[in-house]
């Protein structure tokens, strides 16, 4: 039926997404990537599923997240970075 196919196509691009986010993150190597430079890859992926994404990598311990100050000395801004696992 057109709804099942419709659901169908929604899974395929979700996960496709998921592999595009994984690949770009293990492309980033030991450096990681900042949450800032992800955003803005990902920008066509809707924010609540690009959270989502990268939940479930951190859940299936594909992506490991590192929050820190931005600036140690200055005020709290935090810097999240994602790493490969």
């Amino acid at each position: 039926s057109e709804r099942l196919m419709s659901e169908e196509v929604a899974e395929n691009e979700t996960e496709a997404n998921h592999k595009s986010v994984l690949r770009f993150i293990r492309g980033a190597g030991p450096a990681g990537v900042d949450k800032s430079k992800l955003t803005r890859r990902f920008q066509s992926i809707k924010s609540r599923e690009r959270e989502e994404i990268l939940q479930a990598l951190m859940e299936g311990g594909d992506v490991r997240v590192r929050a820190e100050k931005a600036d140690p000395k200055g005020p709290g801004r935090m810097k999240t970075t994602y790493y490969a696992a």
